[in-house]
């Protein structure tokens, strides 16, 4: 286990005292970082509630967006082995991905 600084421990247990069940849910399965969690704590419970849902909207969206990417240049480097055009590639990763 690694080690944890006093302020981290501090911030930790802020979490677990004051964080909405889902805050501190999301935190605890690595979706948010302890400093994120400790941050929304200065909010209200719906408030919290909110912004941890935009979040984690946020996160989906991004890692949607790269395994998007990664499926395109997959597809295009099994497609060209002899010479890869980047600026195609870019193309078609921002046309998948817009």
């Amino acid at each position: 286990m690694p080690k944890v600084s006093p302020s981290q421990r501090k911030r930790i247990s802020r979490i677990r005292r004051r964080a909405i069940v889902a805050v501190r849910e999301a935190y605890e399965k690595g979706l948010i970082s302890a400093k994120r969690a400790d941050l929304l704590l200065y909010l209200s419970a719906d408030e919290q509630a909110k912004e941890l849902a935009t979040i984690l909207a946020d996160r989906e969206t991004r890692e949607r967006t790269a395994h998007l990417a990664a499926e395109t240049i997959n597809a295009y480097l099994a497609s060209h082995s002899d010479k890869v055009d980047l600026l195609e590639l870019g193309r078609q990763i921002r046309a998948v991905i817009a």
